[in-house]
């Protein structure tokens, strides 16, 4: 735009001195191309403005979208967390209980043979 008035402002200066009619052709033709500059810079100010808007409305939108997925991703560690401990519970249970049990069904093996000693 500021080169177009440049030219613009350079026509009209040597348009004081003998220009031929294509030289002010020239001139009003550029004249005619900055007044409709003029008049669509508007238009292009509107549409870039409504761009923006969509943008600042889309980043809204991500950034309540990252906010969610990080609360899930916490809420989810926090699970995990809970569940390794508990895991690592179960697994302090069956650590003990597993002596307890070979060594009731070694009773209970006994029983059976003292059974089938005594049914014989």
């Amino acid at each position: 735009m500021e080169r177009l008035e440049k030219d613009v402002d350079e026509w009209c200066h040597l348009s004081g001195s003998d220009l031929d009619s294509s030289a002010n052709e020239e001139l009003e033709r550029l004249i005619v191309q900055m007044c409709e500059a003029h008049l669509t810079a508007p238009e292009a100010t509107e549409a870039i403005s409504l761009d923006l808007k969509s943008l600042e409305t889309r980043k809204v939108e991500i950034g309540d979208a990252i906010d969610t997925y990080s609360s899930t991703l916490l809420d989810v560690e926090d699970k995990i967390k809970k569940a390794k401990k508990m895991i690592k519970r179960a697994n302090l249970l069956l650590f003990k209980a597993e002596p307890v049990r070979l060594e009731e069904m070694a009773q209970l093996e006994q029983l059976k043979a003292q059974n089938d000693e005594v049914l014989q």
